[in-house]
């Protein structure tokens, strides 16, 4: 009686392939969310020397738009976001080109018509692709006019 079978080495060889082939799997699954987790924690990181502050906000309920004021202190951003929010609780947002460093910029934000209680601003870091919006300023109220 002549038995056919594979031989330890085949199987072994097999074996090992086929691991090889289930962590090349897994890896191109992980690789990304690792690559993703990388970049977040850089731009995270510049945030922490990122100080953007509101320092004004007028409101002109007549023609639509609130102006609000952001100043740069502290860091290197790419682009300044303006919040407003409404009476009704809802927000708005406008981003621009940010300011250097201890300089100001008008930033001009559609407010559909109502007053705005208060207005507050935030750095957004960048590397080329990725960006990041730091933590906002506190809020500082805005004058309806």
């Amino acid at each position: 009686m002549d038995k056919r079978g594979l031989s330890n080495l085949v199987a072994t060889v097999l074996i090992v392939l086929l691991a090889l082939a289930a962590v090349a799997l897994v890896w191109g699954f992980l690789k990304p969310a690792f690559d993703r987790t990388g970049v977040q924690t850089d731009l995270r990181a510049k945030c922490i020397s990122v100080n953007v502050e509101a320092t004004t906000c007028v409101n002109n309920a007549s023609t639509g738009n609130a102006t609000v004021t952001a100043r740069l202190t502290a860091g290197e951003i790419a682009e300044v976001v303006a919040v407003i929010e409404l009476e009704d609780g809802t927000t708005k947002t406008t981003r621009t080109v940010a300011p250097g460093i201890l300089e100001t910029k008008k930033i001009g934000v559609n407010n559909t018509g109502q007053n705005v209680t208060f207005a507050r601003a935030a750095g957004v870091v960048s590397d080329g692709v990725h960006f990041e919006i730091c933590s906002e300023s506190s809020n500082v109220a805005c004058d309806n006019v």
